[in-house]
C-alpha cells in the first residue's frame, strides 16, 4: 500500500500535477533551451513539514514561477509560449534575480536606532 502511494505521488510530480498549463508546457518542452530551465520554484525549495502550509500561502502563485539559468533561456521559452499561444509564465533568470534585504536585519537596525534615540 505504501509503495503504491509513493508511486502515485511520483507520477503526479512527473506530470506536474497542479501546475498551470503554460508552466507544464515549459517544464516538459523538448527544446534546446530546456537545458537552461532549473525548474519551478515549488520544485526547487525544500520546506519542513510544519511550515508547508505557511510557505504555500506566503508564496501563492509564485510557486509556479520558472527559474532559468539566464535571460536567454527565459526569452527562448517566452518565444515558444507566444509562437504556440500556450499562455504566460513568470520567469526568474538567475543572472538577473536580486535577493531582498533580510527583513529581520532591517527590523533590528530600526530597533537599534529607536533605542539610540530614546
Amino acid at each position: 500500500m505504501a509503495e503504491e502511494k509513493v508511486k502515485f505521488f511520483q507520477e503526479m510530480q512527473a506530470s506536474y500535477e497542479g501546475f498551470g498549463k503554460a508552466v507544464k508546457r515549459v517544464l516538459k518542452a523538448d527544446k534546446s533551451w530546456q537545458k537552461g530551465i532549473c525548474g519551478a520554484v515549488a520544485e526547487l525549495i525544500k520546506v519542513e513539514d510544519p511550515f508547508i502550509t505557511a510557505i504555500e500561502v506566503a508564496l501563492g502563485s509564485a510557486m509556479q514561477n520558472v527559474v532559468t539559468k539566464d535571460t536567454d533561456t527565459a526569452k527562448s521559452a517566452i518565444n515558444y509560449l507566444k509562437e504556440n499561444k500556450f499562455g504566460r509564465v513568470t520567469f526568474m533568470p538567475l543572472t538577473t534575480v536580486q535577493p531582498h534585504k533580510n527583513k529581520r536585519t532591517e527590523l533590528n537596525q530600526v530597533n537599534w536606532f529607536y533605542r539610540l534615540c530614546r
